[in-house]
C-alpha cells in the first residue's frame, strides 16, 4: 500500500515546488504548473466540427476537476454563420451549439467557462483560406492576459486527467512556444516520403499540429504571428495543404529550440506507431460526429473491455494499477485521482488511510467480484449505500455487464459528483443514484419502486455508527428476496457499533454467518445472505425508526 501511494504521489510531486507568482506569469522559465484556470481553445468551422467540438467538450469536462476552482476556460473560435448573426466575441450564448455547451457544463457542475470568437471563413492568411487561415490568425486573437494554452483539433478527446497534461508544460525551456509531438515515431511519415520534396519539416519525421501546448506570452513577445503569417504568404498553397501543421513545420525547421517533443500519448493517433497509454487521442468520425463517439464506442475500448477481461491479481500492490494491461487507463485509477484531486501530496497517505478505498485490498475486489458474478439471474439487479468516488460500484457493474445499479449516498464530496458523471457516460441506463440519507431514502425507494425492485445483491458501505448501520442493515433486508447477497464493509471491532448492529439483526435469523477477508481490527470485507423475509419485528430493531419524507430526498436520474 505505501508503494502504490508513493507512486501516486509522485504524479503530484510538482505541487511542491510552487512559485509565488500570479496566475498567468512563469518564474524561472517554468510555468505555475497548478494554475486556478487551465486555457483550453478549439476552431469552429462548420457544422459537423460543431459536434465534434461538444464531444471534446465533455471529455474535457470528464477529466478536470474544476468545482473548487475559479473555473477553466474554453476559448472557442466559431464561423460567424453559426452564430445565428451576433456580431460581438461575448461568452453570452447565441446558438443551440453554445447552449448545448452551457447546459454540459451546468449538468457536470463543472465551472468552465466559455469565450466566443467569431470570424469570417473567407477572409485569408496568405496563401491559407477557411479553417486554415483561422487556425493561423486565431492564435494572434487570444487575450494577452492568458499565458498558456492548450491547443486542440476537434477531432481529438481527451481520455486523461487534465492537470496531467498541463504539467508538460513542465517540459518547457526558456526558449520554448510550442509543445507538438512528431509526426511519427517510426521513420516515415508524410514529410518523410519521397513526394515531399517543395518544404522543410521539424526532424526527423515532422510535428503534428493536432495536439498544442503554446507559451502565449512568448509567442506574442517573439512577434511569431508575424513570422508564421510569412511563411504563409511565401509558400503556394499547395505546399501547405495541412494548414498550420505545415507552416509550424516550415518556421520550426529553422527554429528549433522554440519546440519541445511531446510524447506520443499526447498526440495519439493509429498511424503514429505510438505504443504509449494515450493521454489526447484522436479520432475517426462521420460528418455527424457518431460514428466513434466520446459515449459509445471509445469509452467502451478505454474502460469497460480491458476492465472485463482483466484477470483478477493478489498482488500486494493495489489492484487499480495492475489488473489493467497494455496502453487502456484504469478506470479505479482515475477514480482515485479524481477523489485526491485537492489533497496535498505531502497529506496523501495519511488522507487514504482515512479514506480508504476497495481497490487498495485485492482480496476485497476479489470478493465483490465473486459475489456479482455468482448472482444466478441474467439481469441482476445490485444495489448500494455508499457511492464515495464509485470504486466499488465500478468493480460490481464491470463484473455483470448485463447489471443494473440503484446508488444510495450523501454526495456530498467534492468528487462524488464528478464521479457520477463518469458514470453516467460509461454505464448510462445501469446506473440510477438516490442522494439524501440512506436511513430515509431506503424507506421512500422501497415505498415507490419496492414492488418492482428487488436487490440480489447489496454492497452497506455508508454510516458506521451503531444506528445507521442498523438502519441500513434493516432497511436493506427489506429491498432484497431470501437468499440475496449483502456485502458489507468494515464489519470488525474497529466500529462497534457497526458490528453490535450487524450481530443484533442476524441473531433474529434475517442474515447467515459473515464470510470475511481483513482483521478483525480494521479494514475488513465480509459477505452474508439473507435468510428470511423481512417483517415488522425486524423493523422493530431500529430504536428511531425514519419515515419516507420526499421533500429530503432527490433522484438525481431526474437531473441527469
Amino acid at each position: 500500500m505505501i508503494t502504490y501511494l508513493l507512486a501516486i504521489s509522485s504524479l503530484y510531486l510538482f505541487r511542491l515546488v510552487y512559485c509565488n507568482s500570479t496566475e498567468f506569469v512563469s518564474c524561472n522559465a517554468i510555468p505555475n504548473l497548478m494554475p486556478k484556470t487551465i486555457h483550453v481553445m478549439a476552431t469552429v468551422c462548420d457544422k459537423s466540427s460543431a459536434q465534434k467540438a461538444r464531444q471534446l467538450f465533455k471529455s474535457l469536462l470528464m477529466f478536470s476537476n474544476s468545482q473548487k476552482a475559479v473555473g477553466h476556460v474554453l476559448h472557442l473560435f466559431m464561423d460567424r454563420s453559426l452564430r445565428h448573426g451576433a456580431s460581438n466575441p461575448v461568452s453570452a450564448p447565441h446558438s443551440s451549439f453554445e447552449q448545448d455547451i452551457h447546459r454540459d457544463a451546468a449538468a457536470c457542475g463543472c465551472r468552465w467557462r466559455l469565450k466566443v470568437y467569431e470570424f469570417n471563413t473567407s477572409v485569408t492568411a496568405g496563401s491559407l483560406s477557411g479553417c486554415n487561415a483561422q487556425s493561423l490568425l486565431s492564435l494572434n486573437q487570444i487575450h494577452t492576459g492568458v499565458d498558456l494554452i492548450l491547443n486542440l483539433d476537434v477531432n481529438y478527446l481527451a481520455v486523461h486527467i487534465l492537470h496531467q497534461v498541463w504539467e508538460m508544460f513542465q517540459k518547457f525551456t526558456e526558449d520554448t512556444v510550442f509543445g507538438l509531438a512528431l509526426q511519427s515515431e517510426g521513420n516515415n511519415s508524410m514529410y518523410t516520403s519521397a513526394s515531399n520534396t517543395y518544404k522543410p519539416y521539424y526532424q526527423p519525421t515532422g510535428v503534428n499540429a493536432g495536439v498544442q501546448l503554446i507559451n502565449m506570452t512568448r509567442y506574442k513577445r517573439l512577434g511569431l504571428h508575424s513570422m508564421l503569417l510569412g511563411v504563409a504568404q511565401k509558400h503556394k498553397a499547395e505546399e501547405l495543404s495541412n494548414g498550420l501543421q505545415d507552416v509550424l513545420n516550415v518556421h520550426l525547421s529553422r527554429n528549433p529550440r522554440q519546440v519541445v517533443v511531446l510524447p506520443c500519448q499526447m498526440n495519439y493517433r493509429s498511424e503514429s506507431a505510438c505504443s504509449a497509454r494515450p493521454w489526447i487521442v484522436a479520432v475517426s468520425r462521420d460528418e455527424s460526429g457518431k460514428s466513434a463517439s466520446f459515449d459509445d464506442d471509445l469509452l467502451k475500448k478505454q474502460f469497460l473491455e480491458p476492465v472485463s477481461a482483466a484477470p483478477l491479481s493478489k498482488t500486494a500492490r493495489t489492484h487499480a494499477q495492475v489488473v489493467f494491461g497494455g496502453w487502456n487507463q484504469s478506470l479505479l485509477e482515475l477514480l482515485t485521482m479524481v477523489a485526491e484531486f485537492d489533497v496535498p501530496a505531502p497529506q496523501l497517505v495519511d488522507w487514504w488511510e482515512n479514506n480508504g478505498f476497495i481497490a487498495q485490498a485485492p482480496e476485497a475486489v476479489t470478493r465483490y467480484v465473486s459475489a456479482a458474478r455468482s448472482i444466478p439471474s441474467p439481469s441482476p439487479v445490485f444495489c448500494e449505500v455508499g457511492f464515495n468516488a464509485g470504486h466499488s460500484a465500478a468493480i460490481l457493474l464491470t463484473a455483470r455487464e448485463e447489471a443494473i445499479l440503484y446508488e444510495f449516498d450523501l454526495f456530498d464530496r467534492p468528487y462524488s459528483r464528478q464521479s457520477q458523471q463518469i458514470f453516467g457516460h460509461l454505464y448510462k441506463n445501469r446506473f440510477h443514484i438516490t442522494k439524501g440519507n440512506s436511513a430515509e431514502t431506503l424507506p421512500w425507494f422501497m415505498q415507490e419502486f419496492g414492488d418492482k425492485v428487488k436487490c440480489d445483491l447489496f454492497s452497506i458501505d455508508g454510516d458506521r455508527s451503531y444506528v445507521g448501520c442498523l438502519a441500513d442493515f434493516v432497511n436493506a433486508v427489506h429491498l432484497m428476496n431470501v437468499g440475496s447477497v449483502m456485502l458489507i464493509n468494515d464489519l470488525s471491532t474497529k466500529y462497534e457499533g457497526c458490528l453490535r448492529a450487524f450481530n443484533e439483526v442476524q441473531q433474529q435469523g434475517f442474515l447467515s454467518e459473515p464470510v470475511c477477508e481483513g482483521t478483525d481490527q480494521g479494514r475488513r470485507w465480509c459477505s452474508t445472505s439473507v435468510l428470511l423475509s423481512w417483517d415488522e419485528s425486524l423493523h422493530s430493531l431500529v430504536k428511531n425508526p425514519h419515515t419516507p419524507q420526499d421533500s429530503s430526498v432527490i433522484h438525481l436520474d431526474e437531473e441527469r
